[in-house]
């Protein structure tokens, strides 16, 4: 992974580009203004990391315990992550 964004930038606006033009594709991001962006650009069409992590779970592909450890490790490389209330305790 990548250091943390100071703003979004290039790479953001061509994720939330391709998702403009690509009606069936969510961004996943994780700078706040690229977040903020998206949302408004994509009306909402947009996951946090842990959204999209939640999602996986969701739908089957990882399992909680999976997915509580790649968020700790997460937060353990973006200091800024938090953990969002609707997220499992372990």
């Amino acid at each position: 992974m990548q250091g943390s964004p100071r703003t979004e930038g290039a790479g953001e606006h061509s994720v939330i580009a391709y998702c403009l033009h690509h009606p069936e594709t969510i961004a996943v991001l994780q700078d706040k203004a690229a977040l903020r962006r998206a949302v408004e650009e994509l009306r909402g069409r947009v996951l946090s990391f842990h959204g999209f992590v939640g999602e996986l779970v969701d739908q089957g592909h990882l399992s909680w315990d999976e997915a509580r450890s790649a968020a700790a490790r997460y937060r353990r490389t973006y200091s800024h992550a938090r953990t969002p209330v609707w997220w499992p305790e372990g």
